[in-house]
């Protein structure tokens, strides 16, 4: 079912979520990925470099390791908006729209992450590296002013990294913090990405003397997970303005990604003109393209564009398209929506638990058993 609001002409399209996609992406197919591995991995798991990424795993294998930032970032609301002006008429139009996640509890999203990164290390170390515990690496002095120094709270509330009008809720393992490196994990503010650098206090300089402190080197984790995209859909010059809205529960490809950082990825502080710690000399692997995860986790939608609750709806796989267009007589109109989409939690969750462990499987696969193919620019 799609959802129509509108004044004037109708304009439909459809975009999935910030890193490509369309409606000719299929599901994430678990059964093959566990037929076939290595095909299904190089469907989906890239490197911007493969030849530095498959150095630096050999390099730092059965090395003892640590994981610095761990990190998921759970999309909460996502929004768009259009205008449109056509000169032969003299009509003008303006239409927004958000989206906000609703149904899901915060220690739901706490609990998806603890699994992911118990999984990580256990991986880790079934992959023969000795990891750092957790315990460990929260009593070093370096750590716990690498946390002071990022988030206040975890999880946290930010500016998604993806393109767009969104929103998401950061969270990281129970008891670490939600912290930056400019080479990896990008703040939302570029404030933070200052961090006394002329002093060379910066994050990565922090982990360096971390990975001195502790005798390892740093392994780095983030991933993205969205539940809808909404995109602008006017035709240039009507006068007539649309946004399509589309839900799909996605991991999203680009931003989601695993780093292991070897000896010269750690710069030191010195004659080095460079002085951030970590200088991108890591072996990195990303998701390529998104992992999209079966529907039936939305239970259904309300217009809460004003202060008070409205009626639910059913939603079907497409969820609205909001239109305004000017009127004869050179007129000009505008319209705005908030919609909250509810969603069956355990649904939710169990789509988020499986398909991040897919998403984090392969990057591990792709990176320590030569997996890898070329990010294509």
């Amino acid at each position: 079912m799609r959802f129509k609001l509108f004044a004037g002409a109708l304009l439909a399209a459809s975009l999935f979520i910030g890193c490509g996609g369309g409606k000719k992406d299929p599901t994430f197919e678990a059964a093959e990925y566990k037929k076939d591995k290595a095909l299904v991995t190089a469907r989906y798991v890239a490197s911007p470099d493969v030849k530095q990424a498959e150095k630096t795993v050999k390099e730092t294998k059965g090395k003892r390791v640590f994981v610095p930032l761990f990190q998921v970032e759970f999309i909460n609301q996502s929004s768009a908006s259009s205008s449109s002006y056509s000169i032969s008429s003299g009509n003008s139009s303006k239409v927004s729209v958000t989206y906000k996640l609703s149904g899901v509890d915060t220690a739901a999203f706490t609990v998806i992450v603890d699994k992911l990164y118990a999984d990580f290390v256990a991986d880790l170390k079934a992959a023969g590296y000795d990891v750092v515990s957790k315990e460990e690496l929260l009593s070093t002095p370096q750590y716990r002013e690498l946390m002071r120094r990022g988030e206040k709270s975890n999880p946290v509330e930010l500016a998604s990294r993806l393109e767009g009008k969104n929103k998401a809720l950061v969270v990281a393992p129970t008891g670490m913090g939600v912290v930056y490196f400019t080479t990896f994990a990008i703040p939302p503010s570029t404030v933070k990405t200052l961090w006394k650098a002329l002093s060379g206090d910066t994050p990565e300089a922090m982990a360096a003397a971390l990975a001195d402190s502790l005798q390892a080197t740093p392994v780095l984790a983030q991933y993205v997970v969205g539940f809808a995209s909404l995109a602008d859909t006017k035709v240039k010059g009507s006068g007539n303005s649309s946004v399509s809205a589309e839900y799909r529960f996605t991991i999203a490809g680009g931003h989601s990604k695993i780093a292991f950082v070897g000896e010269k990825g750690l710069l030191k502080s010195g004659k080095n003109k460079n002085r951030w710690g970590l200088n991108g000399v890591n072996g990195t692997a990303q998701l390529s393209k998104p992992i999209f995860g079966s529907n039936g986790w939305v239970v259904g939608r309300r217009d809460v564009t004003s202060t008070g609750t409205k009626l639910a709806e059913g939603v079907g796989n497409a969820l609205s398209i909001l239109a305004a267009a000017g009127g004869a007589g050179s007129t000009s109109s505008s319209k705005t929506k908030v919609y909250a989409l509810d969603v069956d939690q355990a649904a939710y969750v169990e789509r988020a638990r499986d398909n991040l462990a897919y998403a984090q499987e392969m990057l591990l696969y792709g990176l320590t058993h030569d997996g890898l193919q070329k990010v294509k620019k």
